[in-house]
């Protein structure tokens, strides 16, 4: 039982400096840990892909992604942004490809489980 409680403690400290995050009750950090699944990502891995349909969102605990659209990059990302959520939002393919340019750590959010998340966590949702 320690063993569990250490390992929500863990994932729940490393989604705290999380901007969209900022200001979430413990409880909150909490379910989204309950509703996201911690993902390592290699550098070079193409974690979107500009068109395609939205099936989930990230949240960046470490690492750097570039931003492209239409080949050319528009932006950077780093720990403490978010990835694909406004496609999954919008119902809308996504707007741009997103390449991870060092090894990244996300927490994974599915689609079908946005809505149930937002219910839960009414704080990280106004931050969205």
């Amino acid at each position: 039982m320690a063993m569990l409680k250490t390992r929500r403690e863990a994932s729940t400290a490393t989604l705290e400096p999380v901007g969209v995050l900022y200001g979430c009750p413990g409880k909150e950090l909490e379910r989204i840990v309950a509703f996201s699944q911690a993902v390592d990502v290699p550098a070079g891995r193409t974690l979107y892909e500009q068109g395609r349909i939205p099936l989930d969102f990230m949240l960046v605990e470490s690492g750097h992604a570039a931003v492209v659209v239409g080949g050319r990059k528009v932006a950077d990302i780093g720990p403490g942004e978010t990835i694909g959520e406004m496609g999954v939002l919008d119902h809308a393919p996504r707007s741009a490809t997103v390449v991870a340019r060092t090894p990244m750590r996300v927490r994974l959010v599915d689609a079908h489980d946005v809505d149930a998340l937002m219910e839960a966590a009414p704080t990280f949702a106004r931050a969205l």
